[in-house]
């Protein structure tokens, strides 16, 4: 029982983050061709090319892209980055 809580626990959360970096995306008119929308799509992804979208702040559960080995940034309006982008460790 409690491992199905935990579980379902984790599916929520991950539910929610899909969710934040959807309506940042969308924000940003970020399409779905450069950032997927489904959960296994996020979960694998592992390039990230967002140059040149006067992005002025990246969601918190941009951390959870765990898979990302590139992530490009250039010639955006970014001021910091959130802590949470530590987690990305396979980043070369």
């Amino acid at each position: 029982m409690q491992r199905h809580r935990k579980k379902i626990q984790s599916d929520n959360q991950l539910f929610h983050l899909r969710i934040q970096i959807i309506a940042w995306a969308d924000e940003y008119g970020i399409n779905d061709s450069m950032l997927p929308r489904t959960k296994k799509g996020l979960l694998e992804l592992s390039v990230l090319e967002l140059n040149c979208m006067e992005i002025k702040y990246l969601p918190k559960s941009i951390g959870h892209l765990t898979q990302l080995t590139e992530l490009s940034l250039c010639f955006n309006a970014l001021t910091e980055l959130p802590p949470e982008i530590g987690e990305l460790r396979n980043l070369t």
